[in-house]
């Protein structure tokens, strides 16, 4: 409930009056159709900056091939990452991107795709999408891929 609840705060889906939650006109919108809740929810998973990143190649990952685990599936984000020239904790580029805060963002995710029934939860080593889950994927690397470009 607190993820779902943060969600549509953080996509001004909702606003509060008083002690209560009312939809906002983007909200009404949304709630339209089927296929804009799910682009919205989709897109909503991705996050800004470094999370944006490793969440983007955590959808990719499990898109691209089944049956990986979960630390399998991190360790090819922190080295991709590291490729890409992401750094953190103030270490100079090139420097690895730690396992433990690529991890911590996975499980942000899988969080979200649990909650939206997008995870598969057949083998409790795999992380691995539902067939809800990889088309909300697809929305979601779909909606990065044609953004318009923005300066830096």
């Amino acid at each position: 409930v607190a993820a779902l609840h943060e969600l549509v705060r953080t996509r001004r889906l909702v606003r509060r009056k008083g002690r209560a939650l009312l939809l906002t006109k983007r909200g009404r919108d949304v709630m339209v159709s089927d296929e804009a809740l799910a682009a919205e929810v989709a897109s909503s998973i991705l996050g800004e900056g470094f999370e944006a990143a490793a969440t983007e190649l955590f959808l990719a990952s499990m898109l691209a091939e089944l049956h990986r685990s979960a630390r399998d599936r991190a360790n090819e984000v922190a080295v991709a990452l590291t490729e890409e020239g992401w750094s953190v904790r103030g270490e100079p580029t090139g420097s690895p991107v730690p396992l433990d805060i690529v991890e911590r963002q996975f499980t942000r995710v899988w969080r979200d795709c649990l909650l939206f029934g997008w995870a598969a939860q057949g083998q409790p080593d795999h992380a691995d999408l539902t067939p809800e889950g990889r088309l909300a994927a697809r929305v979601a690397l779909r909606s990065v891929g044609s953004a318009p470009r923005t300066s830096n």
